[in-house]
């Protein structure tokens, strides 16, 4: 008995198309109609922006049904007033980086 082939580890999204309705078209394919596998997935964006569109499109393509969302975090717009991003006391790590205010 073979064993199942790979599944694809990148994608692409057509030319032309939205990012974040692709991206919400090509979850639902992996999760399939189970609303609680969106759990299991973590999806970087580059920043508050983005995951605001990413929701915005999971929400649309679900129709108002219900579903827990993608984990969805952004990679930039750190702030150093948000300790939940940088991981403990904001404060701190932003003295150390020293990330402009």
């Amino acid at each position: 008995m073979a064993a199942a082939p790979p599944r694809p580890r990148v994608f692409v999204v057509p030319p032309g198309a939205g990012f974040a309705d692709a991206l919400a078209t090509g979850v639902a394919g992996i999760c399939g109609d189970d609303p609680l596998a969106y759990g299991a997935v973590t999806i970087l964006l580059p920043n508050r922006r983005a995951v605001r569109t990413v929701t915005d499109a999971f929400l649309r393509q679900r129709h108002g049904r219900p579903m827990l969302l993608p984990s969805l975090r952004p990679i930039g717009d750190v702030e150093a007033d948000d300790p939940e991003l940088l991981g403990g006391d904001g404060a701190a790590f932003a003295e150390e980086a020293e990330l402009p205010p």
